[in-house]
């Protein structure tokens, strides 16, 4: 049994996921949708990226990615979800396609994403015991 309300002579439709301070859940506050989404955007971006350059140099695509990506990433995003984008993106570059990736972060100066992690953990902890 479900309610069904109206405004005015429109009738609204039902919705199964809410999104509260910032964050997709479910009714049963699950946000595994909030991830999907979050990847979905990365995902767009990343491709419009790849289409609308011409350039395949370190430096266009570098200040590309942390300008529009780095933001779209968040901490409820798997790891294995996040760390293919990083794959995908770096592979992008030329020159780097065939190179380790491992090798490929080193060579664009960017840290690894457990790296990343526990950076953004230590700042969290810093603010938190800063006040």
């Amino acid at each position: 049994f479900t309610l069904r309300y109206r405004l005015g002579e429109t009738w609204l439709t039902a919705s199964n996921c809410k999104k509260d301070l910032g964050l997709l859940m479910d009714n049963y506050l699950n946000t595994s949708q909030h991830s999907v989404a979050a990847a979905k955007k990365a995902n767009a971006i990343l491709s419009c990226i790849n289409r609308g350059t011409e350039s395949r140099s370190h430096e266009v695509l570098v200040l590309l990615y942390k300008a529009l990506l780095d933001h779209t990433w968040n901490t409820s995003s798997s790891v294995t979800t996040i760390q293919r984008r990083i794959q995908r993106r770096s592979k992008m570059i030329r020159g780097l396609e065939a190179k380790m990736y491992e090798n490929r972060l080193q060579e664009l100066g960017m840290s690894s994403l457990k790296k990343r992690r526990t950076r953004g953990d230590m700042i969290a902890l810093f603010q938190y015991l800063r006040g």
